[in-house]
């Protein structure tokens, strides 16, 4: 069976594989466009039975899980592009710097990239705040991501930052001057250029 989007064997295209310490079930080629089409879900699921392998799998050193279907990752990563292009005000070939750990709204903002055009750049959460600002001037991102931790360095270099237009904070609670990317994800809609078909 050819995956209907790249024309490469499913076996090949949507097997499992490990990507920074998480088992990821996506299409190794084009990731996020080929395994979380509708139609591809359909056939994965038209014989009303799930996939047995989730397509994220997510488990921090406390012992907390998260754990998503194929179907469930989809959804919540076209809330994230919804976030960055209507909320954010993004478009096509817009930079957007990431400076998380390694928490499932990372994997959700890289798949949404794909799926808007957003240039996703990814920073370890050990960069300093001349790191932060070195990246930011030479790329001319107009978005950063980090999280409570990061923030107050973030806020140290902005006024060197002119390309910046918007801050999202992963965090529990808010922050002055930031979008919170969690409180963002109950409120957004569906990013309309990838509704759901109503009979999945």
């Amino acid at each position: 069976m050819l995956c209907q989007s790249c024309s490469f064997s499913a076996r090949v295209c949507c097997s499992p594989f490990l990507f920074w310490g998480v088992w990821l079930s996506l299409a190794f080629f084009h990731l996020g466009l080929c395994s979380l089409q509708p139609g591809n879900l359909r056939e994965i699921t038209m014989d009303g039975r799930r996939p047995a392998n989730p397509a994220f799998w997510w488990i921090n050193d406390e012992g907390e899980e998260v754990k998503w279907s194929f179907e469930e990752l989809g959804f919540l990563s076209r809330k994230a592009a919804n976030i960055l292009s209507e909320t954010c005000g993004l478009q096509r070939g817009d930079r957007v710097l990431a400076v998380l750990p390694r928490v499932p709204e990372w994997w959700l903002l890289s798949i949404a990239c794909i799926r808007t055009g957003i240039v996703f750049i990814p920073g370890t959460s050990q960069l300093t705040a001349k790191d932060i600002l070195y990246r930011l001037q030479a790329s001319k991102a107009k978005c950063i991501i980090t999280n409570d931790t990061l923030a107050p360095a973030v806020e140290s270099i902005l006024p060197d930052c002119q390309f910046l237009k918007a801050k999202l904070i992963v965090a529990k609670g808010n922050r002055d001057g930031w979008l919170n990317l969690r409180e963002l994800f109950y409120k957004s809609l569906q990013h309309t250029s990838w509704e759901l078909e109503s009979d999945l």
